[in-house]
C-alpha cells in the first residue's frame, strides 16, 4: 500500500513538471496580452478575415511590448499570405523584422512557404541608403575619414538592435578583400587610408559598406567604385602657408574721471574765493579811514594794505581753483587684461598652428608623391 502511494505521488509530480515545461513555451509564445492570444487563435482556426484587422490594431498599439507587436505583425503577414495578398503580407513581415530582428517563427508550427516568405522578408530590409568618403584628398594615416549615412525603416523608438557595420576595400578585378573598419552604428567610422597597413596603390578600388542586424542573416550592402590617384610631385600646385592672424589687443585701456579730486578743488576754490573776497571788502572799507586818521607809515595802514593784498590774492587763487575744478576733466588712464580677447587670440593661434601643420604636411606629401586623391566614378556592381 505505501509503495502504491509513493508511485502515485511520483506520477503526479512528473505530470506537473511536464505541464509546467509545456506551459512555459506557450506562455512565452503568447507572451503578455490576452487580445494577442485570441487573435492568434483566430488565425490558427482559419478565420483570417477576422484575425487580420485585430492583429493590425494590436501591432499599432502603444500598450503592447515591442516583442508582442512584432509577433502580431508576423501573424498578420502570414494571414495576408494565406488569403493571397502577397504584397501586403511581405510588407507586414518586413515590418515585423524591423521591429524585432531576433524574432524567429517556429518551422514546426508554420508551413514551409510561410517560413520562406519570412526569410525573404529578412533579406529585404534596406539598412543602408548611401555613404561617402571624406576628405577626397588626404595623406594616408593622417587626415582621412569615412563618413557613413544610413537608415533603418523603423523609427528609433521601435529599434531593438544596433546594426553592425563593416567597411571593406576590394581591388577592382580581384577578390582580395580588406576589412578597413568594423564596429556598430553608434560609432564614428574613421579609416586611416590604408589597406593592410599599406597606403592604397593607384587604380580602381571598390569601397563596400555592409550593415547587419545582430543574430540575423540580413546584410545590406552598398558599393562604390573609386579611382585612386597618387599625386605626383610635378604638376601639383603647392598650397601657400596661411597668413598669420591679426590678434586682438589683450590689454584694454580706458580713461577714468576722478570725481573726488574735482569736487575737492571746486570746494577749495569756493572757500579761498570767499575768504579773499571778505578780506578785500574789509580792507577796502577800512582804507579811507586809515588814510584820514593815521600818519603815513603807521601800523594801521600796513595792516589794511596787507589785508587788501591777501584778499585780492585769495580771491584770484580761489577763482582759479574754482574754474580749474569746474572745467578740468581729471581723467586717469586705467589698463586691465581682457580675458575674452586672450581666449580668442589663443583659439586663433591654435587654429593657425593646425592649419600651417596641415599645409606643410600636404606640401611635403606632394614632394614625396604620397598624397592620395579619391574620385568616385560609379557604383560598383
Amino acid at each position: 500500500m505505501p509503495t502504491r502511494s509513493i508511485f502515485r505521488a511520483l506520477c503526479t509530480v512528473a505530470a506537473l513538471a511536464i505541464g509546467v515545461a509545456v506551459a512555459r513555451p506557450l506562455h512565452a509564445q503568447f507572451a503578455l496580452d490576452d487580445g494577442l492570444r485570441k487573435a492568434i487563435q483566430q488565425y490558427q482556426a482559419g478565420r483570417y478575415d477576422a484575425a487580420i484587422p485585430e492583429l493590425q490594431r494590436l501591432a499599432a498599439s502603444g500598450k503592447l511590448t515591442l516583442a508582442d507587436r512584432a509577433v502580431a505583425e508576423m501573424y498578420r503577414g502570414f494571414a495576408l499570405l494565406r488569403i493571397r495578398r502577397d504584397v501586403d503580407g511581405a510588407r507586414a513581415l518586413e515590418h515585423a523584422v524591423s521591429i524585432d530582428a531576433t524574432l524567429r517563427p517556429d518551422p514546426g508550427t508554420h508551413a514551409a512557404e510561410l517560413i520562406e516568405a519570412w526569410r525573404r522578408a529578412r533579406l529585404g530590409i534596406p539598412l543602408l541608403t548611401q555613404f561617402d568618403v571624406s576628405p577626397r584628398e588626404f595623406l594616408p594615416g593622417m587626415d582621412s575619414a569615412a563618413r557613413v549615412n544610413y537608415t533603418i525603416e523603423t523609427t528609433s523608438a521601435e529599434r531593438r538592435f544596433v546594426a553592425n557595420i563593416r567597411l571593406l576595400l576590394i581591388r577592382a578585378g580581384t577578390t582580395d578583400t580588406v576589412v578597413a573598419w568594423r564596429g556598430d552604428e553608434s560609432q564614428v567610422i574613421r579609416w586611416d587610408g590604408s589597406a593592410r597597413g599599406q597606403a592604397l596603390t593607384a587604380g580602381m578600388w571598390d569601397f563596400v559598406l555592409e550593415a547587419r542586424a545582430p543574430g540575423s542573416e540580413t546584410v545590406a550592402t552598398l558599393r562604390r567604385r573609386a579611382d585612386v590617384e597618387i599625386l605626383a610631385p610635378t604638376g601639383v600646385v603647392l598650397i601657400p602657408t596661411p597668413p598669420r592672424p591679426r590678434f586682438l589687443p589683450e590689454t584694454v585701456t580706458f580713461t577714468r574721471v576722478d570725481e573726488a579730486r574735482k569736487r575737492d578743488r571746486i570746494v577749495k576754490g569756493l572757500w579761498l574765493a570767499a575768504a579773499g573776497g571778505a578780506l578785500t571788502a574789509y580792507s577796502f572799507s577800512s582804507a579811507q579811514s586809515a588814510i584820514d586818521e593815521t600818519a603815513k607809515g603807521s601800523a594801521q595802514r600796513y595792516i589794511v594794505a596787507t589785508a587788501y593784498t591777501a584778499g585780492v590774492i585769495g580771491l584770484a587763487w580761489g577763482a582759479y581753483d574754482l574754474l580749474g575744478g569746474w572745467l578740468g576733466n581729471y581723467e586717469t588712464p586705467v589698463a586691465f587684461p581682457s580675458q575674452e580677447n586672450i581666449r580668442r587670440n589663443r583659439d586663433m593661434r591654435l587654429a593657425y598652428q593646425a592649419d600651417s601643420a596641415r599645409v606643410d604636411e600636404r606640401n611635403r606629401a606632394i614632394s614625396t608623391g604620397r598624397l592620395v586623391r579619391l574620385r568616385f566614378v560609379e557604383d560598383a556592381r
